[in-house]
């Protein structure tokens, strides 16, 4: 029975392996996944057949110049399956649906607003669930799984939403309340968890493996990757660095404390300050009956004074936070992303003066300040990476899982 589960466990390893070289390096013939594996080739074309029957893999053939058989080769069949990432943020409700070769097949977008409460946000998620399931129907597409990104306290283990402040929310059963409505895998986790994963695995992140993502929309969200993982402190739920204390005497923040980062620096911390500032400031915002970022942003980069310097000043909060990060974590990279990651142009400049010029030598001697590479998109594909990442750990036993789900919902 022991060497049963040894033998299993070593085939689900390599499986694993096999399937990951091909995603990151395809396309690769056999004997390439051989030599760079270490695996014996007897081996290497075991798995890929299994991979080929089940539907992860395809061949093409490479029809070089060379004389004899053309070289197969093997890449990730864009037909294996799909995966739905799905954003819940405070104003804005996103999903995308992708191939099981990450091709990004179909984009929703809706605004939101919190006061609506969570029955009526969570009904609006079902309906965009419901349609990019179909599109991917139509596809003939089978779907993996739904990953969620979520704003505030994120319990993955229970797939719970613990606490949102800008949401309202409290104890959330997000994961369970979308299994029971769709009979597929989910997993959930903090948005900015998952952003930071989505610009490891797609953005520009893929070369670093100690990165702090800044996730600045209307709060401040932070992802830590350590060595390639997220780091999730001693019970799950760290990161939550939007919380950390600039000024005990500052603004009143939604977690019910004062003087958090992200009173200082969130989009919302933005509009209030240039508000405050406009009345015989000048500037081109003045007569507006209401503002907001865009309008801030469109005016910074008109050169409006004011907005340049509410800017400047956010740009300053910002750095005064990160370098406390790189002191901390040492990172080799700090990614701003989100709503503010718009600005990163602008923001850049004073944030990387404050940070270089605060931080300690030894922490930022190879440190890289960059704005996010895929934007909007970073949490979504985060959100799909934590059920592709999955899938690519135990392809087999996630089409026993998929095929179980599927025998549940041809029950209801």
């Amino acid at each position: 029975m022991v060497k049963t589960a040894d033998q299993n466990f070593v085939r689900k390893f390599n499986t694993a392996l096999v399937l990951e070289m091909v995603r990151k390096e395809a396309p690769l013939s056999r004997a390439s996944i051989s030599a760079q594996t270490g695996l014996n080739r007897s081996t290497v074309s075991s798995i890929v057949q299994e991979l080929l029957e089940t539907g992860f893999l395809i061949e093409t053939e490479l029809q070089g110049d060379k004389v004899g058989r053309p070289g197969i080769l093997l890449r990730l069949n864009p037909n294996g399956g799909a995966f739905l990432g799905i954003e819940i943020n405070v104003d804005y409700l996103a999903g995308v649906l992708v191939d099981f070769s990450t091709k990004l097949l179909e984009k929703r977008f809706i605004p939101s607003d919190p006061t609506q409460g969570s029955e009526a946000i969570l009904t609006a998620v079902q309906h965009m669930i419901t349609d990019l399931v179909a599109q991917a129907e139509q596809r003939d597409l089978p779907v993996m799984g739904i990953g969620v990104g979520l704003p505030g306290v994120v319990d993955t283990n229970r797939g719970s939403l613990v606490y949102a402040p800008n949401l309202g929310w409290r104890d959330t059963p997000v994961r369970d309340m979308l299994q029971q409505l769709f009979n597929l895998p989910v997993l959930v986790d903090n948005e900015a968890n998952c952003a930071v994963l989505g610009e490891y695995r797609f953005g520009i992140s893929q070369d670093v493996s100690d990165v702090v993502y800044l996730s600045a929309n209307v709060g401040l969200g932070g992802g830590i990757l350590s060595d390639g993982k997220i780091f999730r402190g001693s019970s799950g739920f760290a990161s939550e660095i939007g919380h950390a204390v600039i000024d005990p005497a500052g603004p009143a923040c939604g977690c019910g404390r004062f003087g958090c980062w992200e009173t200082f620096v969130g989009t919302r911390a933005v509009v209030d300050l240039v508000k405050k500032r406009l009345p015989g400031s000048g500037s081109s915002l003045v007569g507006k009956s209401s503002v907001d970022f865009a309008d801030v942003l469109s005016a910074a980069q008109s050169g409006d004074a004011l907005a340049l310097d509410v800017l400047g000043e956010v740009g300053r909060f910002l750095g005064i936070g990160i370098t406390n990060l790189v002191n901390i974590f040492n990172p080799r990279q700090v990614v701003l992303g989100g709503t503010l990651g718009k600005a990163a142009e602008l923001l850049l400049p004073q944030i990387s003066s404050t940070v270089f010029g605060e931080s300690l030598l030894s922490t930022h001697a190879d440190l890289r300040l960059d704005a996010s590479a895929l934007k909007e998109e970073a949490c979504l594909l985060g959100a799909v990476s934590l059920v592709y990442d999955e899938v690519i750990r135990d392809p087999i036993g996630w089409i026993v899982k998929r095929q179980n789900s599927n025998h549940n919902r041809n029950e209801d």
